[in-house]
């Protein structure tokens, strides 16, 4: 489904709203091809800076994380049956983002807060790097 959703299409960005209902609090998943480029910490910041709490445990859904930051080596997995953001990398790379709000404690409103403030960040700091990229 996956493979005929994406049609052949690429994006520079692919952005996922997911939720957790036993985390303590707010954390991402991110891979991209540019380590400059990563946006995982400047979505970390700015939800933090709205007092919202960060999941900063060491170990996040049984992988290593850091700063409410997982990064994962894709390397290592299968080529079959991939998370939608897994194959979007594998296919076309750029950047790819799943923010994961606590939907236990947080309402509504703020965990879709949280989801636009990342979605924010994002743009911005996609926007300002394609354009250092290009020379404008």
């Amino acid at each position: 489904l996956i493979t005929r959703g994406m049609n052949g299409l690429c994006f520079d960005l692919v952005y996922e709203m997911h939720e957790d209902y036993d985390s303590p609090g707010f954390y991402l998943y991110e891979f991209g091809d540019d380590p400059v480029a990563y946006l995982g910490e400047s979505i970390i910041h700015e939800v933090s800076t709205f007092g919202y709490p960060i999941n900063r445990s060491p170990i996040i859904e049984r992988r290593r994380a850091r700063g409410g930051i997982i990064r994962l080596n894709l390397h290592t997995y299968r080529k079959t049956r991939l998370p939608k953001s897994f194959y979007a990398y594998r296919e076309c790379g750029g950047q790819v983002l799943t923010l994961e709000t606590p939907s236990t404690f947080l309402s509504l409103h703020d965990r879709v807060r949280i989801h636009l403030m990342g979605l924010s960040v994002s743009l911005n700091r996609a926007w300002l790097h394609k354009d250092a990229m290009s020379g404008i």
